[in-house]
């Protein structure tokens, strides 16, 4: 945050973080937390204002990989037999494949909702210590909580297919008069069924 009009105008550089568990269970809430982070200020900055967070998108996103090996010599009539063949009814046990593989991947994203949408948090006074002054942290956060559809299926991963989760969320800061918009992707380790 800076006037590009004036080098003496106080700065703020920050980064924004989000924590997202690695393991959701379908039918069940998820916290997670979005924090903003001062990395340097100028030695003029003498408060920062509350900040003030929004979900403005998060989507649950299903990731399906389907692979399969494909025989170019095979027939397409159900017994599979080989072309070349045309007296063998069985495929041999050892037929070799062509090497080439079909892959489909498919993406499906889930909308979620938020509760709360949107926070606003102030930045905590602490002791400064030395002179024995007050001064702000260097950081602030605030939680949301989304739940996770139970008819949602859960990940997995084999030989031929696999599904894997993403959770994909778009965060809006406003600070000082000032907004800001950034996408955030993060992959889940694995989106399990919880108890019955």
């Amino acid at each position: 945050m800076r006037d590009r009009w004036s080098s003496s105008t106080p700065k703020v550089n920050f980064d924004l973080t989000v924590e997202i568990p690695e393991v959701l269970i379908c039918g069940t809430e998820f916290r997670f937390r979005t924090s903003f982070n001062v990395t340097t200020k100028s030695d003029n900055v003498s408060h920062i204002p509350a900040v003030h967070f929004t979900i403005l998108r998060l989507e649950l996103k299903d990731i399906t990989f389907v692979r399969a090996p494909q025989d170019k010599n095979a027939s397409t009539t159900m017994s599979g037999g080989h072309r070349k063949n045309k007296h063998q009814t069985m495929p041999a046990p050892d037929a070799q494949y062509s090497g080439r593989e079909r892959k489909d991947i498919s993406r499906q994203e889930v909308p979620l909702n938020t509760l709360p949408a949107s926070a606003t948090v102030d930045f905590e006074q602490v002791s400064s210590g030395e002179r024995k002054a007050m001064e702000q942290t260097r950081s602030c956060g605030a939680w949301f909580t989304a739940r996770v559809p139970s008819s949602t299926p859960p990940s997995f991963r084999s030989f031929a297919i696999s599904r894997a989760y993403q959770v994909k969320l778009t965060l809006g800061i406003e600070v000082g008069g000032k907004k800001y918009k950034q996408e955030v992707k993060s992959k889940v380790r694995g989106v399990v069924v919880g108890p019955t």
